[in-house]
């Protein structure tokens, strides 16, 4: 029972602090920029944690699954900042209400089930290899982002 109150708690620092730190990694480097490297590093931890935990490494797996969930809790920040970019700040706040309202819609409706066929069928190790995947894919297919990032508007 400790040990689940202690995993609950890490996992919701861990998202907390991820939300931080990818806010001022945006302003150093760019909301794409910061969204390409935390998704792709996502993937990568979660990858290393399928690593470490088939090797037995208790530190390897803990230390790789809390780094997936700071860098995963990135899209909470970086998201809808990319949504202003392309659509205009104006705007933003409803075209990101309606994303987020369908992600987290069909989320909840397919999220679940979808996650109990692969893991059924395909188990746990082989479900987490393909999430880790999926968040380098999705790193990889925003870089093309980088050359459509809008220009401000110069000043006359």
């Amino acid at each position: 029972m400790i040990i689940a109150v202690a995993a609950s708690l890490g996992s919701s620092i861990m998202a907390g602090l991820g939300k931080f730190i990818t806010g001022v990694v945006s302003d150093a480097i760019g909301v794409i920029k910061t969204l390409i490297l935390f998704y792709a590093l996502s993937g990568i931890f979660t990858l290393l944690s399928v690593l470490f935990g088939t090797i037995h490494n208790e530190i390897g797996f803990v230390t790789s699954v809390a780094l997936a969930i700071l860098t995963w809790a990135s899209i909470y920040t970086v998201n809808p900042a990319s949504i202003g970019y392309f659509y205009g700040e104006v705007a933003s706040g409803n075209n990101y209400g309606l994303l987020y309202a369908i992600a987290k819609g069909s989320g909840a409706i397919y999220g679940g089930v979808l996650t109990a066929i692969m893991i059924t069928s395909l188990g746990w190790i082989n479900t987490m290899v393909i999430s880790g995947l999926f968040g380098i894919i999705a790193a990889l297919l925003a870089i093309p982002l980088l050359w459509k990032i809008p220009r401000p508007p110069r000043k006359a």
